[in-house]
């Protein structure tokens, strides 16, 4: 199932859920309210028609039985929702509207209830199975005793009408609630679905590997956070993809200029044109002694960009890993007549693959050889939480073509004293948390290798 249908059936769920709930409250809360209402009502209105009799025209209610009439039919009891009856001194009664309203009529029984109840309460009685409340203030009376008692009364059904008129109109209410909740819902499925289809749709052409893939997203999100993002990731997918394709393109050339030579002196010697083999032999196998040092910087530059080249982390005397790779390299530099100038001044320890390191130096110490004029200067200082080390040689220095790019595998021209030799090298300080920068000075190229201290 799609996002946009969970994300819809899971609000829609929440709002149904909701307005359940609701409903129910609600319909607790109304009932209560209008059962209070009824009840404050039928209260003031007991008191307005007790109010409205004077002390003398109940006194003289028998004779006063028209001036009676017309005064609570002024008040127009009996055209409301609920019912009064008037009750003389002696039990009879007087006035009731129960009768007006085609509703049950009373006996003396239920006149007999309906004296006995509890003055200043609301009151619930039973008349003829019908269910009513009702009210009964202090009656109008002498000091020796009652001259009338007044009681208002209303039907429970009459309450459950306006209760169910109430709710009819909650139920229209939650409907129209529902119905808005739904279109906006439609809306905001369409307008949150939208990026995200985008997305999905440039990531499949970016699964194509059409890396120069773009999208423009523009809802002030996290949505167009992705999308900038997404075109940072597919630029920089891209400009790896330009720079793997120059790379492929350029370890080819390099590999075809040894074998070429190879290739043409092992003809010459087969066809018996050249006359001194020794010196054809002997270039043969300087070129694949290149091309084997070539492809095995290639191959270990695969593994530095993979996860699966693993670096054992030991305490090491970064002193003796650069004393090492001298001594290893001294031929070369007896041959080339080099000068180094390394003179450690203490023992200096960290954590850190001392294969690796080896490499990094051996290959810093090969361009600074091949293209050195006779010296090459080593430092190590301390400085805060790193090793910096100083690699510096007196040879014509680095081209300006170096120095304005950053290091990269498609640049692997030796001819520029730059290769795959300096990939490495930048892998390996970046894979020890530490980073290599190259600069020039008065005497020639410098390397300046900082390695992180890591205890």
């Amino acid at each position: 199932m799609k996002i946009s249908r969970k994300f819809f059936l899971l609000n829609i769920s929440i709002i149904l859920i909701t307005m359940i709930v609701l409903s129910f409250v609600l319909t607790d809360v109304i009932q209560d309210f209008v059962y209070d209402n009824v009840s404050d009502d039928l209260y003031a209105e007991n008191k307005m028609l007790l109010n409205s009799f004077s002390y003398k025209e109940a006194l003289n209610i028998s004779d006063n039985e028209i001036q009676i009439d017309k005064k609570l039919s002024s008040l127009k009891v009996g055209n409301k929702i609920w019912d009064v009856i008037v009750v003389e001194n002696d039990g009879k009664l007087y006035y009731e509207t129960l009768k007006d309203n085609g509703k049950i009529n009373l006996s003396d029984d239920v006149i007999n209830d309906l004296m006995s109840l509890p003055y200043e309460e609301i009151n619930e009685i039973d008349i003829d199975e019908h269910s009513y409340i009702a009210v009964k203030l202090d009656p109008i009376s002498n000091d020796e005793e009652m001259i009338i008692t007044v009681i208002s009364l209303i039907s429970d059904y009459d309450v459950v009408e306006v209760i169910n008129s109430i709710k009819w109109v909650l139920i229209k209410t939650i409907i129209l609630i529902c119905l808005l909740s739904f279109l906006a819902l439609v809306f905001y499925e369409k307008q949150l679905t939208k990026p995200i289809n985008i997305l999905m749709d440039a990531t499949k052409r970016i699964g194509e590997k059409n890396f120069n893939e773009s999208i423009e997203i523009k809802t002030g999100d996290e949505f167009e956070e992705l999308g900038n993002a997404f075109n940072q990731m597919s630029g920089r997918l891209n400009e790896l993809d330009i720079k793997q394709k120059q790379f492929y393109e350029n370890i080819s050339h390099e590999i075809k200029t040894p074998l070429a030579v190879v290739s043409g002196y092992a003809q010459c010697i087969k066809t018996g044109i050249i006359e001194k083999e020794d010196e054809a032999l002997d270039t043969i196998v300087d070129e694949c002694t290149r091309l084997k040092t070539m492809l095995e910087n290639f191959i270990l530059l695969s593994k530095l960009d993979t996860v699966e080249e693993i670096y054992n982390f030991e305490k090491i005397n970064i002193n003796d890993v650069i004393g090492n790779t001298l001594n290893s390299l001294e031929s070369l530099i007896v041959v080339n007549e080099i000068d180094v100038l390394f003179e450690p001044e203490e023992e200096m320890y960290l954590f850190a693959d001392e294969h690796k390191l080896g490499k990094l130096f051996s290959n810093v110490l090969l361009n600074c050889i091949k293209f050195a004029s006779g010296k090459i200067e080593i430092n190590v200082m301390k400085l805060d939480k790193y090793f910096v080390i100083s690699i510096t040689d007196d040879g014509p220095g680095f081209s300006d073509t170096i120095l304005n790019k950053p290091i990269a595998r498609n640049i692997i021209s030796e001819n520029d004293g730059n290769g795959l030799g300096l990939s490495i090298i930048d892998k390996i300080a970046k894979g020890h948390d530490g980073l290599v920068s190259l600069s020039n000075n008065e005497c020639g190229a410098v390397y300046q290798v900082k390695l992180l201290i890591k205890e």
